[in-house]
């Protein structure tokens, strides 16, 4: 061609290794270098504490590369090169078929307690503990301020110890004292707690259950609180309970202290003291009943999204102090305490629900409702019951932290619901409402996104997203069906059956009717509605139908 390539006399190279794993190179150093063209760089990773995951050379992941990568120096380098060695950032525990022998690098040489995973050399903020599921019940930790009271798991400063299987299947158990024990509690000198928390650091997914305390106030600042979870002191929200189930634990103060529960369910929790929930601490998203205890929930930041039982101690919210302390806040929370001083709280309370008789201050609400039990019947659960519960539909989805919370409810189901989010932990499921106004022929919608919502006719309106639904047809023989769905909007409602279009439908149509007719044992259907700009309408989906008629099998 017309023009010579001009060849660089030398490239400006970079060799690093991610989370402290190591590297050995030939034709330059670890770090920033400057090589000769035609020079061959290899570099080699030296699996030292953790599992090397692979090479990430320019920014790129290379595929399948081995423990050593090389590359050659042409000169025709356009921009410096950069070669990573990259290691992983997960490592593993498992109760029951892991040994303390092992290294944690892979779910196939996960150690066995949580005192072995969590002190290995080199874990770093930012990585993960996967924990298996099973019972975490020995081995302690200490901590340096800690005299007597141990902790079943000290978590580092920004690690997450995370159960996979969550809390149903994955349990962190504390231990009664050994020594000195007061009472038939288990409090005193070498009692366990379940956590401990550093800063940024997590727990999430777990029972916490069993954690014990000192049986009196002692010279260290942590031996007679924090029976479940001790947090991080004055950066208390920074770490981080999450996912649990905090139950059975009894302390001289505290279940809970000096982090931020969220999503948890605290249940049968106790304090010989008092604060049996606990105090300096942030609540978003939890359950909190049958807590005993002098002033069971003391000395908090907020209380948002929350479901406060009926059957706690008195009173479950306390908060007194100077007029120079802001006052706490409580958000989107039902408190189902009715008894005479249940709260005695200097709070700021915003669009949450109280039950008379429970001593709230009326001029500290602001857009609260103070109502009787009947207006607010809970399933067994704590879920709200759809028309018999005022909580439904009712939260304020402004209040709600979504970057803690997720979009979740503290079972982990959607957060938004028939277009809008309820007062309280526990969000109500519509799929079966909606399974019904689609006529119930063995109907089960088994996803809706947030935005689809019951219309007052009893339809099913689709604002913008997706809902899916499966019936079964148990005669195996080839039966008609008839749909009828009308789109209100500027945008365009699509149909799938068996994952195939059925068809489409816009305003222009009018009421379109599809009809189809097949012999499968399950069948599945979705629609679609992906609205216009500015779009205030929806799609309407009407009742799924088998027009009368004979079938005539001739055998």
């Amino acid at each position: 061609g017309p023009c010579q390539t001009a060849r660089n006399p030398t490239a400006r190279f970079s060799v690093s290794a991610t989370r402290g794993g190591g590297i050995l190179v030939e034709g330059a150093e670890a770090g920033d270098n400057t090589v000769d063209i035609d020079t061959t760089v290899v570099v080699t990773a030296v699996e030292t504490n953790r599992l090397f995951v692979g090479w990430r050379i320019n920014g790129t992941m290379v595929q399948d590369s081995g423990m050593t990568y090389s590359y050659p120096v042409t000169g025709l380098e356009d921009a410096p090169v950069s070669v990573d060695a990259v290691y992983s950032d997960a490592w593993y525990v498992d109760a029951n078929n892991g040994s303390d022998e092992n290294d944690g690098c892979t779910p196939k040489t996960a150690k066995r307690t949580l005192a072995a995973i969590l002190s290995v050399p080199g874990l770093m903020a930012g990585e993960v503990v996967h924990a298996a599921p099973g019972n975490y019940d020995t081995n302690t930790m200490s901590h340096p301020t800690a005299g007597t009271v141990l902790s079943r798991a000290c978590i580092p400063a920004g690690v997450t110890l995370l159960a996979d299987k969550g809390p149903e299947e994955t349990f962190i158990t504390g231990a009664d004292a050994t020594a000195d024990v007061a009472d038939g509690y288990g409090l005193g000198s070498n009692a366990v707690r379940c956590v401990k928390l550093n800063v940024r650091s997590k727990v999430s997914g777990f029972t916490l259950t069993g954690g014990r305390t000192h049986k009196e106030v002692q010279n260290e600042d942590d031996g007679e609180t924090g029976s479940a979870v001790l947090g991080a002191g004055d950066d208390a929200v920074s770490s981080i309970a999450e996912n649990c189930i905090i139950t059975g634990n009894v302390a001289y103060s505290a279940s809970c202290v000096d982090c931020h529960v969220v999503n948890c369910r605290i249940l049968d929790n106790h304090a010989t003291n008092r604060r049996a929930v606990g105090y300096n601490l942030e609540l978003s998203g939890c359950i909190i009943d049958r807590n005993t205890g002098y002033y069971p929930l003391e000395y908090f930041y907020g209380v948002n999204n929350c479901t406060i039982g009926a059957n706690n101690s008195s009173p479950i919210l306390y908060y007194r102090r100077n007029a120079s302390v802001a006052k706490p806040t409580v958000v989107n929370t039902l408190v189902l305490a009715s008894r005479e001083g249940s709260v005695m709280a200097d709070v700021a309370a915003a669009n949450s629900v109280f039950i008379e008789g429970c001593g709230v201050k009326a001029e500290l609400l602001t857009d609260c409702i103070v109502t009787n039990t009947e207006s607010v019947l809970l399933h067994a659960d704590y879920e709200p019951v759809i028309g018999a519960n005022l909580t439904v539909d009712a939260g304020n989805f402004e209040a709600f932290d979504r970057d803690v919370c997720g979009n979740v409810d503290v079972y982990g189901r959607q957060r938004v619901a028939n277009g809008s989010m309820d007062i309280g932990a526990v969000e109500a499921q519509w799929l079966g409402r909606y399974s019904d106004d689609l006529s119930g022929l063995g109907i089960a919608v088994t996803n809706a996104s947030p935005a689809v919502v019951e219309t007052a006719d009893g339809l099913v309106a689709i604002r913008d997203g997706r809902l899916d639904l499966e019936w079964r047809n148990s005669c195996g023989q080839a039966l008609k069906h008839v749909l009828p769905v009308k789109v209100a909007g500027s945008g365009v409602l699509t149909v799938w059956l068996n994952g195939e279009v059925l068809g489409t439908a816009m305003s222009a149509d009018g009421e379109a009717i599809f009809e189809f007719r097949n012999a499968l044992a399950v069948n599945a259907l979705s629609f679609v509605y992906v609205p216009g700009e500015g779009d205030a309408g929806a799609a309407f989906i009407g009742p799924l139908k088998r027009p009368l008629g004979h079938v005539i099998v001739i055998r």
